[in-house]
């Protein structure tokens, strides 16, 4: 957190005594603000999300950030070891598949083959018995008898193979339906497998720019990700922009995080630039959680809209930028250092009287901390004509200032 006050308002004296510091406080506008990192991005954008394939998604490898891509262009690849494998054992299946169908085919065709030959055979059978029986007449009683009785189980055997022919044909078409289900059971994953294959390679769907996103993997802290990042299926990891940018992601530490409201004035600069200072607002907070290094605190995702303006024109997506969030400005205020305020039954600060005495007074009832510093009625200054007041250092050992009524905490 950064207080930003005139270039005038802190000077060391020495008039007092040479080895006592005085410290000179005029009467200034008071300004209470964040500052920290922030990237340019546009207001609109597409995720790109990890493939659904099943078994472990890997990456192997994955465009730069920030990098500028056409549509159409590969911006990351994933280990095609796992679905290739997948793949292999679905082709071996499918063409075991459609060589049993193969051997289905034929068999069922011998054996309908066979059966229709032999249905011609006892068809013929039949016509023979027939023309004995018809030749029999000139015959004794019992070989007429017995040219009919052959004639009737020729007839009995030519129909029940005549019968049989349409039943085994219909059982063939039925395993032939089962046999071609599974076939296209076995296609249909064949097919994924294949698609599967083609989604180790993540093209981009549009121009822009490249953004690599958090990713939290087996319980560590979120960080950006990288090669041989194993990802969760459709899970989000990278960002592509169009190069126009209205807006800034500005990084909040968790401790700043509750002073940021919506409407706030900000205030960014470029790397190209850092001299010229450009206007946005936040429009959204807080946001979600950003890759920290170790060791550092957390932060926060807080947005903020970037109206047109001179300047504004040249933004593009994935830029870095230097951001000023103004929490409060007050005007007109005394703004004392806690380090020069220690508690005796209250606050108090040692400072000169218009007699020219140094004295220890308590600080008045509105006086309001505010950071690193509390802020005082410009009445309280009565050291000088210019409105200002003079302060000594606390007594040697004196307890701190007791800093509650925080103004940060406030509304």
């Amino acid at each position: 957190m950064n207080i930003f006050l005139p270039t005038t308002l802190l000077a060391v004296f020495s008039t007092a005594a040479p080895a006592t510091p005085v410290l000179h406080i005029p009467v200034a506008s008071f300004r209470q603000t964040i500052a920290g990192p922030a990237t340019v991005e546009s207001s609109s954008s597409r995720l790109v999300r990890a493939p659904e394939f099943p078994g472990e998604r890997t990456l192997i490898w994955l465009v730069d950030e920030g990098a500028n891509v056409k549509k159409g262009d590969v911006i990351a690849r994933f280990d095609p070891t796992p679905v290739q494998l997948g793949l292999d054992r679905t082709m071996l299946r499918f063409q075991e598949a459609r060589d049993q169908m193969e051997t289905l085919e034929t068999d069922w065709s011998i054996r309908l083959d066979s059966e229709r030959i032999r249905a011609t055979q006892l068809d013929a059978t039949f016509d023979e018995a027939v023309r004995q029986v018809a030749a029999s007449r000139f015959l004794p009683e019992i070989p007429k008898s017995i040219a009919s009785i052959k004639r009737d189980i020729a007839a009995a055997q030519s129909e029940g193979a005549e019968g049989k022919i349409p039943l085994l044909e219909e059982s063939s078409e039925r395993q032939r339906e089962s046999a071609a289900e599974w076939m296209r059971g076995l296609e249909q994953g064949r097919n994924s497998s294949s698609r599967d294959l083609d989604e180790t390679v993540i093209r981009a769907r549009e121009p822009g720019f490249v953004t690599h996103l958090p990713v939290t993997l087996s319980g560590q802290a979120p960080r950006k990700v990288q090669s041989g990042d194993a990802l969760e299926r459709r899970q989000p990891f990278l960002k592509i922009q169009p190069s126009r940018a209205s807006q800034l992601q500005i990084a909040v530490t968790a401790r700043d995080l509750p002073l940021i409201k919506r409407g706030q004035p900000v205030e960014f600069s470029l790397p190209s630039d850092p001299d010229r200072w450009l206007h946005a607002e936040i429009w959204d907070t807080p946001g979600f959680s950003l890759p920290s290094p170790p060791g550092t605190a957390p932060s926060f995702a807080v947005m903020a809209s970037v109206p047109a303006q001179p300047g504004a024109e040249h933004l593009r997506a994935a830029m870095t930028a230097s951001v000023r969030i103004h929490i409060r400005r007050i005007g007109k205020t005394l703004a004392l250092p806690i380090d020069w305020v220690f508690h005796n039954g209250a606050n108090r600060v040692v400072c000169k009287a218009p007699d020219g005495r140094w004295a220890a007074r308590d600080l008045p009832a509105d006086a309001i901390r505010s950071g690193d510093y509390f802020l005082l009625p410009p009445a309280f200054a009565q050291a000088d004509t210019s409105g200002g007041l003079l302060i000594q250092p606390p007594p040697q050992g004196s307890a701190p200032a007791q800093t509650s009524g925080d103004i940060s905490s406030r509304p």
